[in-house]
C-alpha cells in the first residue's frame, strides 16, 4: 500500500518542570494529508496528553501557544482511513458483483447457441 500520509512534521520541544528546570526534551512528529496552522522555530506551544521522555508523541492536535493558535493534521489516519476503508469495501462489492453476473450470463447461455 502507498503512504498514507502527506506531510510529516518532526521536531523536538524543549521542556521545563513544574520549578522551571530544563526537562529532557521530546520528540514530535505530526503526520497527516493537510496542516491547519503553523509552527516556527522559537514558538511555545502545547501538546494534549501524557508524554514520556525518550518516547516519540505522535499528536493530531496542539496549540501553538506564541500565535495563540490550534495546529491540526488531518487525514491520514483516523476516521479518514475508516471511510477509505468502506469505500474501498463497496468498490470490491461492486466489482464482485459485476464478475459474478457476467459468470452466470456466459455459463446459462453456453448451450443455447447451437
Amino acid at each position: 500500500m502507498g503512504n498514507k500520509y502527506g506531510l510529516v512534521w518532526n521536531f523536538r520541544v524543549d521542556s521545563r518542570d513544574e520549578a522551571g528546570r530544563p526537562s529532557p526534551p521530546v520528540a514530535v512528529e505530526m503526520r497527516g494529508v493537510r496542516f491547519t496552522g503553523s509552527i516556527s522555530d522559537g514558538d511555545w506551544v502545547e501538546i494534549p496528553g501524557p508524554w514520556r521522555p525518550g518516547e516519540l508523541m505522535h499528536p493530531r492536535t496542539l496549540r501553538n501557544l506564541s500565535m495563540n493558535a490550534p495546529v491540526v493534521a488531518t487525514g491520514g489516519g483516523g476516521a479518514g482511513s475508516l471511510a477509505g476503508r468502506v469505500i474501498k469495501t463497496i468498490f470490491l462489492l461492486i466489482v464482485l458483483a459485476f464478475i459474478i453476473i457476467i459468470w452466470v450470463i456466459v455459463f446459462t447461455h453456453v448451450g443455447r447457441f447451437h
